[in-house]
């Protein structure tokens, strides 16, 4: 019996390039995101608004268009909501990215060392095609303010919370210092 299909919903940004068809020396790209498309993505990123999307960068192909890296940068206008009062919050976002690109899924699978400071690993492309747009969307999701506040926003302190500053609390944090066991480390470096 065969395994049932699963439909991927379709990317709200979409631009696949052929990476068949990029010549080795690369191609340049430029494009922006049309309402529709700022709209839904808009709404995936729980924004109130993404006046402008725009993109810009270079896709190279290698390995006779099994490989591809991507080199790009993302500029938008967003309109977040305050965590504080969920008033509009007016921001430029303007984020680089670099992703790399194989049809091998043995690549894309296999177990690397982590290195932080390198390019991720590449990911599977399916049918020689690299969808730069998600790519670009995935950027502006990761480039947005996870805590965007309006300006002279402040977070109202309830009597419980103002309490729990007292002295008391300073004095109870002081007794469990005494009582830790790093304590007593700490006072083994301190001997000759």
């Amino acid at each position: 019996m065969s395994e049932p299909t699963r439909h991927q919903p379709s990317p709200e940004f979409s631009r696949p390039f052929h990476v068949a068809r990029v010549s080795v020396d690369g191609e340049a790209f430029q494009f922006e995101a049309n309402y529709d498309e700022r709209v839904a993505l808009a709404r995936r990123f729980e924004l109130i608004a993404l006046p402008s999307l725009k993109a810009e960068g270079r896709i190279i192909s290698s390995d006779h268009g099994r490989r591809a890296r991507v080199e790009g940068v993302v500029r938008a206008e967003v309109v977040q909501p305050c965590v504080v009062t969920l008033e509009p919050v007016p921001a430029v976002v303007e984020d680089s990215f670099v992703r790399t690109y194989t049809s091998s899924p043995t690549d894309s699978e296999r177990e690397e060392v982590v290195d932080l400071d390198s390019d991720d690993p590449p990911e599977l492309m399916l049918g020689g095609v690299v969808d730069i747009g998600e790519a670009v969307a995935e950027t502006l999701g990761l480039a947005l303010d996870p805590y965007p506040r309006a300006p002279g926003a402040e977070l109202a302190v309830s009597p419980e919370e103002e309490d729990a500053g007292t002295p008391q609390d300073v004095t109870k944090l002081a007794e469990n210092e005494r009582e830790s066991p790093f304590r007593a480390l700490k006072g083994l470096l301190k001997k000759p």
